[in-house]
């Protein structure tokens, strides 16, 4: 078993409390009517962005000596998870309608459309309570793409221009992720966006960028955030972040590295809850909108509004609302399912004792 990198932890643990921010100041569909827009632009450069390019430094290149069952099982790591959280809001779905968590078009009505709905789900579909497991959706994507990417491009050449002809497959599926005709099943425009952060992940890993990197942390840290800062007060990328350009790449690539940098200051990188977060960051991923409900209830019965508006995804949708409301979501979208996965793991412990 591979053992694990703490500040890798910490990155993770910085990124999905971004994932989880990200969408507790999404109380719109449109960027620019947000009460928070800069912020979360600033955010979409890092949160999702992280988990792609560490994923590639945790690449194993030993994948193309059997990329069929490297397939394999990084197929089943993705997929078992997304399928295990999506089948249980799938089941309970009716009565999430009927407590009014979700909205009245998400009822299943007949046995019908019960099994057309599971088969979707089998195939990949997410339900309204998982919309964040797209990412799960498009690393399978990706990894499948990067696996056979490499086994071909190692043995050409002898393998003399691997990395040469990953960045250049790298740079076309960007590219195809911007043709309006690319299909969107599991996410493709995003698993080809995710290829590319992917690859830097793997080069960084390659090319020890990290040990430069851990000579100037300060310094790095300090410049990499006040860049991203800046591109987050010019252009406009979105809750997801999208590499739409050149810009945009910088962007990314800027505040994965002030995500990398900081996660190994000491004073940082010593917060065992922060590494514990990153630790969960697929149960906080797969849990978060679920666990805004309480907020939601509670801000409902506050302003005096209709229960209808607890299915409102994935926060109450009203502006002007008081800082306070985001950061209670915040909080509860990592704290709940945080404990959720400390209880199953004292219970996974106590049955193997047994």
């Amino acid at each position: 078993m591979q053992k694990r990198i703490d500040y890798l932890d910490t990155a993770k643990g910085i990124a999905i409390i971004a994932v989880v921010m990200s969408h507790a100041i999404s109380n719109s569909g449109n960027i620019a009517l947000l009460d928070h827009p800069v912020l979360l632009n600033w955010l979409s450069f890092f949160n999702v962005s992280t988990f792609f390019f560490i994923n590639g430094f945790l690449y194993n290149e030993s994948c193309i000596n059997s990329p069929i069952k490297s397939i394999s099982k990084k197929v089943k790591a993705y997929y078992f998870p997304f399928l295990k959280f999506n089948l249980f809001f799938f089941l309970f779905q009716n009565l999430f309608v009927q407590l009014h968590i979700l909205d009245e078009s998400y009822r299943i009505n007949g046995l019908k459309n019960f099994i057309i709905e599971l088969f979707k789900l089998l195939f990949g579909k997410m339900q309204p309570l998982t919309g964040p497991m797209w990412f799960l959706r498009s690393l399978i994507l990706l990894s499948i793409m990067y696996i056979l990417t490499d086994y071909f491009s190692s043995r050409i050449f002898q393998g003399k221009y691997r990395y040469l002809i990953n960045g250049i497959v790298a740079i076309i599926l960007w590219k195809l992720s911007k043709y309006s005709k690319t299909p969107t099943t599991f996410n493709l425009p995003s698993a080809c966006e995710g290829f590319f952060l992917f690859y830097l992940g793997v080069l960084y890993k390659k090319f020890n960028v990290n040990d430069f990197i851990k000579k100037y942390l300060y310094p790095t840290g300090l410049l990499s955030f006040t860049i991203s800062v800046i591109i987050g007060n010019t252009i406009m990328v979105g809750i997801y972040g999208h590499l739409n350009d050149p810009l945009d790449i910088i962007s990314m690539i800027v505040s994965v590295i002030f995500v990398i940098s900081i996660s190994q200051i000491s004073f940082i990188s010593n917060i065992k809850s922060l590494k514990y977060i990153g630790k969960c960051s697929l149960e906080i991923m797969a849990l978060h909108f679920f666990a805004f409900k309480p907020v939601s209830l509670i801000l409902i019965k506050v302003y005096n509004l209709d229960i209808s508006y607890l299915g409102n995804l994935p926060v109450v949708m009203i502006t002007g609302l008081s800082v306070i409301w985001p950061i209670l979501y915040s909080i509860s979208g990592i704290i709940l399912p945080a404990a959720y996965c400390a209880i199953t793991a004292s219970l996974i412990a106590r049955v193997k004792r047994h």
